[in-house]
């Protein structure tokens, strides 16, 4: 089950709220593609997303008993989930950029199907190598850009529904992604090659 298909969220929020493990199952089995994709973003390891990937389930646990359903759950989800992933990168992971042995290029940044999304990299030591450079990068953006552009570069959700999740307009998002991905080119400036 994709977290893009619909769930009747208030039924499972009943659920969840009463206690009701197999609703939690349904929980996990829904939204984990989405967790693990942020989790992707912002770690290197595979062990790391893992680890992130539970430690959000285990916060979603503990505090369901208190959603207020003053937004959707899939929004609720996410802000969670990108809180607690970026307190972890700065708590843990704030590291010297390492040097890379490729370029980044222009039109990479500037495509929806870019190099930053999970899909395009395996397990190889330039693919990582590139992953901590643009983690890196990502790192320095302001925290509302780098949520606005993962969420609608990586994430691939519509203006609105990140508007939705930030609680600002899709006019504001737009301005942010825009900006991030200017940042991005400045920070990523000697490992860029514009074609």
């Amino acid at each position: 089950m994709s977290y893009k298909q619909k769930i009747d969220e208030s039924s499972l929020i009943e659920a969840l709220q009463a206690g009701n493990q197999d609703a939690f199952r349904i929980l996990v089995e829904h939204f984990e593609p989405m967790i693990r994709a942020i989790g992707y973003q912002l770690f290197i390891e595979e062990k790391e997303v893992e680890d992130f990937t539970q430690e959000v389930f285990i916060k979603i646990y503990l505090h369901i008993s208190k959603f207020s359903k003053k937004s959707s759950l899939s929004t609720w989800i996410y802000r969670i989930a990108l809180n607690h992933g970026i307190n972890l990168k700065h708590k843990y992971y704030n590291t010297p950029l390492p040097p890379i042995s490729h370029k980044i290029y222009a039109q990479d940044l500037d495509s929806n199907n870019n190099l930053l999304h999970p899909k395009t990299f395996n397990n190889s030591v330039e693919d990582k190598e590139m992953r901590k450079i643009l983690n890196h990068a990502m790192d320095k953006l302001p925290k509302d850009q780098r949520v606005a552009f993962i969420l609608t570069h990586i994430e691939d959700l519509t203006y609105f529904e990140v508007a939705e999740i930030m609680g600002k307009t899709p006019k504001a998002i737009d301005s942010l992604t825009q900006r991030a991905k200017n940042n991005l080119r400045k920070y990523l400036a000697n490992y860029y090659y514009h074609s």
